[in-house]
């Protein structure tokens, strides 16, 4: 509950909903695959999700009776009252694509060299106030590895589209303000390098082009230039290490 002197607007109390019930799925999921020679695949897939009783946050002014159940009186008239609640059902439908295919055609210094890709796309539809944060419409991968008798390496690129986080709400805040995560691109390397059969060295580099971590909240008069809120460059994380059989 927020501090009775605290301006108009800002005066909140947050209540914990003991009969929230817990939500459930119904999920159908469809796929086809077909197996090339030498370990290629290529997988096509589509899936629904029908959620009920899915949980989401309200916030309303309070009333006399809300009050009285809570054992507050009526100094707290013009207060809003937070909490969660079963808000009804919403469908998560979406398509995924896998492909992957050792290059034969390469010359022989190549030997062991795969290229790999997949896609996934999803689709929400449902109640406005269901709590969706971090929901990703779209997410694709795609990379090379090369394996030889004497080390490993792989590139993996990492495509995480738009997504949309909490609301945002307060005095003097729009209607229909949230925080976003903004599409992120990054690239990340393995590596291992066997010295026996038992004795290897390697090393794992995330997000090597270092990439910034971008983070924007707006609403539908927001400008432009005043979209990021956040923004860190926190640099690639590097692990080098030893690993063997004794």
């Amino acid at each position: 509950m927020t501090d009775p002197t605290a301006a108009d607007g800002a005066r909140t109390i947050t209540v914990v909903n003991s009969g929230l019930k817990p939500w459930m799925a119904d999920n159908y999921d469809f796929s086809l695959e077909y197996y090339f020679e030498k370990s290629g695949r290529v997988s096509i897939g589509a899936f629904q999700k029908e959620i009920k009783d899915f949980f989401g946050s309200t916030r309303t002014q309070a009333t006399p009776e809300q009050l009285a159940e809570f054992g507050l009186n009526e100094e707290y008239i013009d207060y809003e009252i937070i909490t969660k609640q079963n808000v009804g059902s919403a469908t998560v439908t979406g398509i995924d694509f896998d492909y992957q295919q050792p290059l034969t055609f390469l010359p022989k210094w190549a030997n062991g060299t795969l290229a790999f890709f997949n896609v996934t796309k999803t689709h929400l539809a449902g109640n406005s106030t269901a709590n969706f944060n971090g929901f990703t419409r779209e997410s694709i991968n795609w990379g090379i590895s090369i394996s030889r008798p004497r080390f490993n390496l792989k590139l993996t690129w990492n495509y995480r589209g738009r997504q949309r986080l909490e609301q945002i709400t307060g005095t003097g805040v729009p209607p229909g303000t949230y925080t976003y995560n903004p599409e992120y691109l990054t690239l990340n390397v393995n590596a291992e390098y066997r010295f026996t059969r038992r004795l290897a060295a390697f090393t794992v580099i995330r997000n090597i082009e270092n990439r910034p971590l971008i983070q924007e909240r707006y609403g539908s008069v927001t400008p432009e230039y005043a979209h990021i809120s956040n923004y860190q460059n926190l640099g690639s994380q590097i692990s080098v290490g030893v690993k063997g059989e004794f």
